[in-house]
C-alpha cells in the first residue's frame, strides 16, 4: 500500500509539478548581417500562473489623473477592479497600446521587453514602504511601454523611475529592445536607506545573450558609453548596508548578492545556450564557482539565428550530452528528460511554463510578431499573434479551471500524455508541432506584402485554424497512446475531434464506449502471444488510469479536477 508520501510524489509526477522553477530563461539575439536582420527576444515564465495575453489599449488621458499601481500579482480569477491598489504616480497625457501578460511584452512602436529574475542573498525590501519604494518589476515593465517609443527612452526612463520611486518586490534582468537597438538591464530592489540598483548594457549587433535566473553583469567600467549604471552605485551599496564582500572593481553580480537557486541550476543553461549559439567557444560545462568569468555575457552569432532557432534553445533538454536526465535517475518516467525532484539540475525547457514568448522585430512584416507557447514549449505549439485584441481560443482562460475551447489546457492535455510515456510519444508530439510551426511561418512569410490591418485578420484566423490542428493533435495522441481503446471521456467532454470509438452512447449515462468487439482470437501461436502481450498491456493501462483517477480525486483540491477527462463513478470507484 502507498505511503502518502508515495502518493504526493507520484500525484507530482503526473500532473507535471516542478516546484522548484523560478522565473525562467530569456535569451536575446541582436541583429545579424548574414540573416534576415530581426532583433529576436525571447523568454519564458516557468511556473504556475495566469495563462492570459492581455491587450492594452492606447489611451487618452485627463490633466492631474494617477497611473494605480498594483501591490498583487495578477490572476484572471480576480477583476482587475478588485485589485489592491496601494500608490500612484502622475498620468501622461497619452499611452501606447501594448500586449503584457505576467510582464509587458510589446508596444505598438514596436519596443519589447524581456524579463527573467535573478537570485540575491540580500535582504531586500519585498514589499512595498509607504511613499520610499512604490514599483515592483511588473508595474516598471508595463510603464515603459505605455510611455517610450524606443530603447534608448525605454532605459533612461526605467533608471529614472526608479531613482525616483523605488523599486520592491522580486529582482528582475530586463532586454529593452527596439528593432535596431538593445540593453540588457538587471535591478535590486531597495532598502529602507536606498530606492534601489541597476546597472545596464548595450548590446552590440550579431550578439547572443542569455540569462537565467541570474544577475550576469560583472565587469562595469565607468567611462563606458556601453555601460548605464549611477555615479554612486558603490555609494548606494554601502549606505545600504551591503559594503561586507564588495569587490574592489564594479561587479554588479558580486555586490547585488548574486547567488545559484542550488548548484548550476542557472550555470548550466547558461552554458548550454551560449555554446549551442557558437560552438567555437568550446566552454567548460564545469566551473569552479557560481561567479564564474569563464561564460561571457554575450557569444558572436556564427550561424544565422530566427524564431525557429530560438524554438529549438527553449526546447532544449541537455539531449546527447552528460547531463541529459533522461539517462540520469534524476528525470521522469520513460526516459523523460525532465527533473522532478527538489533538487539537482533543471533543463532549459521546463514543465512547469505558463509560457514562453518569442518576439521578431523585423521590418519586412506588416507588424511586429509575437510568438507564444503556452504551457511547457516541449510539448505545446508555438503560435504567432501580433498587437491587438486576442482570440477566445486564447483570451479569459482560468489556470484552475479546465476549458476545452483554450489552447491554453489542450497544449496540457498533449503534454500530460506526453510526459506519462514520454519515450513512446515525445518524437511523434514535436514532429507535429513542429510541422504546425512551419505552416504559421510560411503564412507569414506570404503574408509579407500585406497592410497591417489584412495582417492583423490573417493571423487571427491562423490562431483560430492552429486551435483546431491541436485539437485534433491532441485526439490522435490520444489514440496512438492508447491502441486498445480503453479510454473514454466523461460526458459532455468529449473533444468534436475525438475518434467515435471514444464516444459514450447517447442513450444511457452508464453504457460504455460502443466499440466493436475484438476480431476472434487469433489461431497461430506467434499470434496468440502478440494477442496476450497486446490484452496484457491494455489491462495494465486500465489500472493505472483507475489508479492515478483515485489520487487526483483523493488529494487535489476538487477545483483543479471538477472538468478534467476521467471515468464515470461506476467505474472509477472499481
Amino acid at each position: 500500500m502507498f505511503t502518502k508520501l508515495k502518493f504526493l510524489y507520484f500525484i507530482s509526477l503526473l500532473i507535471l509539478l516542478e516546484t522548484t522553477a523560478h522565473c525562467g530563461t530569456l535569451f536575446l539575439a541582436t541583429p545579424q548581417k548574414n540573416n534576415t536582420g530581426s532583433m529576436l527576444v525571447s523568454y519564458s515564465i516557468d511556473r504556475r500562473t495566469d495563462p492570459n495575453i492581455y491587450y492594452e489599449k492606447a489611451r487618452l488621458h485627463k490633466k492631474d489623473e494617477r497611473r494605480i499601481l498594483s501591490s498583487m500579482p495578477f490572476s484572471s480569477d480576480i477583476e482587475e477592479n478588485a485589485h489592491s491598489a496601494l500608490l500612484s504616480i502622475p498620468e501622461i497625457s497619452e499611452t501606447h497600446a501594448y500586449l503584457r501578460a505576467e510582464y509587458g511584452i510589446i508596444n505598438d512602436a514596436g519596443l519589447c521587453i524581456g524579463v527573467s529574475e535573478p537570485q540575491t542573498s540580500r535582504e531586500v525590501s519585498k514589499t512595498p514602504l509607504a511613499e520610499n519604494l512604490i514599483l515592483n518589476s511588473r508595474d516598471l515593465s508595463y510603464l515603459l511601454l505605455e510611455r517610450c517609443e524606443n530603447a534608448q527612452d525605454a532605459l533612461n526612463m526605467a533608471t529614472k523611475l526608479i531613482d525616483t520611486y523605488g523599486l520592491y518586490g522580486e529582482s528582475a534582468a530586463f532586454v529593452i529592445a527596439d528593432s535596431k537597438e538593445a540593453f540588457y538591464l538587471e535591478m535590486l530592489p531597495g532598502t529602507e536607506k536606498e530606492k534601489g540598483f541597476y546597472a545596464a548594457k548595450r548590446i552590440d549587433s550579431g550578439q547572443f545573450l542569455v540569462s537565467a535566473d541570474q544577475f550576469r553583469l560583472q565587469d562595469l567600467y565607468v567611462g563606458d558609453t556601453d555601460f548605464v549604471l549611477p555615479a554612486d552605485l558603490r555609494a548606494r551599496f554601502i549606505r545600504a548596508g551591503f559594503d561586507k564582500g564588495l569587490d574592489e572593481e564594479m561587479n554588479f553580480q558580486k555586490d547585488a548578492g548574486g547567488i545559484e537557486k542550488r548548484p548550476y541550476y542557472s550555470l548550466r543553461r547558461v552554458w548550454r545556450a551560449l555554446t549551442l549559439v557558437d560552438p567555437a567557444s568550446k566552454l567548460k560545462p564545469q566551473v569552479k564557482n557560481y561567479d564564474t568569468k569563464d561564460y561571457p555575457l554575450t557569444v558572436s552569432v556564427k550561424e544565422p539565428l530566427d524564431v525557429k532557432r530560438l524554438f529549438e534553445l527553449h526546447r532544449d533538454t541537455y539531449r546527447g550530452t552528460q547531463f541529459d536526465n533522461s539517462t540520469r535517475d534524476t528525470g521522469g518516467l520513460f526516459a523523460s528528460p525532465y527533473t522532478y525532484e527538489d533538487f539537482g539540475e533543471r533543463t532549459i525547457n521546463s514543465t512547469n511554463s505558463t509560457y514562453t514568448f518569442v518576439i521578431d522585430l523585423n521590418a519586412a512584416h506588416p507588424k511586429p510578431v509575437v510568438w507564444v507557447a503556452l504551457g511547457s514549449s516541449g510539448e505545446s505549439t508555438f503560435i504567432p499573434l501580433t498587437l491587438g485584441e486576442l482570440p477566445q481560443t486564447l483570451a479569459k482562460t482560468s489556470e484552475h479551471r479546465y476549458s476545452k475551447d483554450k489552447i491554453f489546457w489542450l497544449n496540457r492535455n498533449i503534454a500530460m500524455l506526453c510526459h506519462g510515456h514520454f519515450s513512446a510519444l515525445s518524437d511523434y508530439v514535436r514532429t507535429k508541432i513542429m510541422e504546425l510551426e512551419q505552416r504559421s511561418l510560411t503564412l507569414i512569410k506570404q503574408s509579407a506584402r500585406l497592410s497591417p490591418e489584412r495582417f492583423d485578420r490573417v493571423i487571427v484566423k491562423n490562431v483560430d485554424t492552429n486551435y483546431r490542428r491541436i485539437a485534433n493533435l491532441y485526439a490522435d495522441t490520444l489514440e496512438k497512446y492508447d491502441g486498445g481503446y480503453m479510454l473514454r471521456y466523461a460526458e459532455g467532454h468529449e473533444p468534436k475531434s475525438a475518434p467515435i470509438k471514444y464516444r459514450r452512447a447517447k442513450h444511457s449515462k452508464e453504457q460504455v464506449l460502443s466499440v466493436k468487439e475484438t476480431p476472434p482470437v487469433p489461431k497461430t501461436q506467434k499470434q496468440h502471444t502478440a494477442s496476450f502481450k497486446e490484452n496484457n498491456r491494455s489491462n495494465s493501462f486500465l489500472q493505472v488510469t483507475k489508479t492515478f483517477e483515485r489520487l487526483i480525486n483523493e488529494f487535489l483540491p476538487r477545483s483543479l479536477t471538477h472538468n478534467v477527462h476521467k471515468h464515470d463513478k461506476k467505474n472509477s470507484t472499481n
